[in-house]
């Protein structure tokens, strides 16, 4: 006779209501609306470098690459309404702030054609509802008097904030776990199976134990390759975005300063600054370059001089999703329980757990708020 080895664990089958394949902001933020909503999910994880989420600016601005015809504009500013109440109920569970500040946000212009592109902004943001003021010269001066001298003028918006993106999701992740969410690393995607009952789930093996779940939704960023047929180009591009963290004692800069045009300074900590960004269509290359950190460095110059002089304490690179038509791709993709919500692009801290929230209703109602039926996958062009 054949004795069991007792230390030897037998494979227990659990059953989950969601899994959520990523876990940067999109991911995150889905599975809180699901755990408060009393779900039972789990987050698998894969360990990726360049994850946008990690690398984000997490500058809350609703206009950013927006128009006054945008889809995505009053969704963009109804997260950054519900912002504050999102990051109390964070400090409820977890104690911290998860690193949000809101000192405001100000665009700057240095030349004619700079003001010009400023007071057509202006003119029609007024009209969204989000408060902002325009400031002359001495005013931009008197605000931060940091900035270079040549500016001509500003738009100040006290309502827009920032978070340290690393602090934000950790503080996610950590509410998480207290609600209950389990978070588990894997290296294979879950795979659909079927019942003797003929109902579909999504079954994955984590930790000893298998898991089966009735719904699953992809939240992978920029390397997402679903796709429903075979030998068709990828929904998503990744596109980098490089940025420092810098030290500079003597500049005392309260409000993030955003150029016209892609350069910005946002003040992290006590005399510690995040300067950014680029804009690179490289491919699944999430490294640093020395010409990217170079227009960097000029842009926050250009912005606030005394920067010539501060000392570099930290680079990265992250790779953003971006969908062929710029616009998030959010609903129920060809197989069965299986949902996207990806292509974020440079708003995910500011539209992923709003994002979450909305799609998390859908599954849950089967089916999806009109809000963000225009944004379904189906819309993508095979």
């Amino acid at each position: 006779m054949i004795k069991k080895n007792p230390q030897v664990r037998r494979r227990k089958t659990v059953a989950l209501d969601i899994v959520i394949v990523g876990s940067g902001i999109a991911g995150l933020g889905t599975a809180m609306a699901f755990t408060d909503a009393g779900k039972k999910v789990m987050v698998l994880e894969k360990k990726m470098t360049g994850e946008a989420s990690q690398a984000a600016a997490g500058i809350l601005d609703p206009f950013l690459e927006r128009g006054p015809r945008h889809p995505l504009l009053p969704l963009a500013i109804s997260a950054l309404r519900k912002f504050p109440q999102l990051i109390q109920k964070i400090r409820k569970v977890t104690g911290g702030d998860a690193g949000y500040r809101c000192a405001g946000l100000m665009y700057v212009a240095f030349t004619p054609a700079e003001e010009k592109i400023l007071r057509a902004k202006y003119r029609w943001q007024k009209k969204t509802g989000v408060a902002l003021r325009w400031l002359k010269r001495h005013e931009v001066v008197k605000r931060e008097p940091g900035v270079c001298g040549s500016v001509r003028c500003g738009i100040y918006y006290p309502g827009i904030g920032r978070v340290i993106a690393p602090d934000f999701l950790r503080s996610i992740r950590t509410y998480l776990i207290k609600k209950g969410c389990l978070f588990r690393t894997v290296s294979r995607d879950p795979r659909p199976v079927t019942d003797q009952k003929g109902v579909k789930r999504f079954m994955f093996g984590a930790g000893g134990n298998t898991y089966l779940a009735a719904d699953m939704v992809f939240t992978r960023g920029a390397w997402e390759k679903y796709s429903p047929k075979k030998n068709v180009r990828p929904w998503f591009r990744p596109v980098r975005g490089q940025a420092l963290i810098v030290r500079m004692p003597r500049c005392k800069l309260m409000t993030t300063v955003h150029s016209v045009r892609s350069a910005y300074v946002v003040p992290w900590q006590k005399s510690v600054y995040l300067l950014g960004s680029t804009v690179e269509f490289s491919g699944f290359r999430p490294h640093t370059t020395r010409a990217g950190l170079c227009r960097i460095r000029d842009g926050a110059q250009r912005l606030v001089p005394a920067f010539r002089s501060a000392r570099m304490i930290r680079k990265w690179a992250g790779l953003r999703p971006i969908s062929r038509d710029r616009l998030p791709v959010i609903g129920r993709t060809g197989a069965g329980g299986a949902y996207l919500l990806n292509g974020l692009y440079r708003s995910g801290i500011l539209l992923g757990c709003e994002l979450g929230r909305l799609l998390s209703h859908g599954i849950m109602r089967r089916k999806m708020p009109k809000i963000i039926e225009p944004y379904s996958p189906g819309r993508i062009k095979i």
